[in-house]
């Protein structure tokens, strides 16, 4: 899919900017000459993921393309580290509720009210195919504590927060002359099944995959190997800047 959506401010504003074709650019050769920066800072968490994003690394260089190291200043990695969460929870209280008005079926729920007393009766496997999610449900609850959207904290956040990460992410893009960022997708690989259960770490809204939530720009993400015992799934994230699309999918 590509192109603006008129419900989408954002895209309907930028309209001209929106490639029409993303395979024009598709090239075999396409790492060739390009400069990636590797958000080191979001690594060093899990051997695994990290020997899996070297080799990775060694493999985007043997193509054509610089790597080089990008060290972000720590004040930016604590605005980062706690701006998903400071966002996202206000804003889903407020818009799950919007969503659910347009649905035409009576039966369901109206309000994250409901949602949560609906998700409190699911202790076991329904036959509907429902099953009890510890993890959505801690989320639920989190949820129900936080501010709204018209709170100071919430537009502190959305506001200044995000313009924070995202003007040091551009002033390293400009000095390094970068196509985009990489870097791990999660620096832990996921859950076995067993494990289902386990609370997920905070560490995994605060890190490398919310960055493209938190800028507004764009990322791409793709198989990098497996870490070994247990053999898990490693993904390599490709940021860059807003409706840089094209760009991302050729280096992809």
């Amino acid at each position: 899919m590509a192109g603006p959506d008129p419900r989408d401010p954002v895209t309907a504003a930028a309209a001209g900017k929106i490639a029409a074709d993303y395979t024009a650019g598709l090239r075999p050769d396409g790492l060739r000459g390009a400069r990636l920066g590797l958000l080191r800072d979001f690594m060093k968490h899990y051997a695994g993921v990290d020997a899996v994003v070297e080799s990775a690394v060694a493999i985007l260089r043997a193509k054509g393309a610089t790597v080089v190291d990008i060290k972000l200043p720590t004040f930016v990695l604590g605005v980062n580290s706690g701006l998903y969460l400071a966002i996202r929870d206000p804003e889903f209280k407020t818009q799950v509720e919007d969503y659910l008005a347009t649905l035409p079926r009576k039966d369901l729920p109206k309000t994250h009210a409901d949602i949560v007393a609906l998700s409190e009766k699911i202790t076991a496997p329904t036959q509907e195919g429902w099953v009890p999610n510890k993890n959505r449900f801690t989320s639920y609850e989190r949820e129900k504590k936080a501010g709204t959207i018209h709170d100071l904290l919430y537009r502190s956040a959305l506001e200044d927060g995000r313009k924070i990460v995202r003007e040091n992410l551009q002033w390293f893009l400009t000095k390094e002359k970068l196509d985009a960022f990489i870097v791990p997708t999660a620096s832990h690989p996921p859950r076995l099944t067993k494990d289902d259960g386990v609370t997920l770490p905070h560490n995994i809204y605060s890190g490398t995959a919310i960055l493209a939530n938190v800028t507004g720009w764009t990322d791409l993400i793709v198989p990098a190997g497996f870490t070994s015992d247990p053999a898990l799934p490693v993904g390599l994230f490709f940021i860059g800047p807003a409706f840089s699309e094209a760009r991302l999918l050729a280096l992809g």
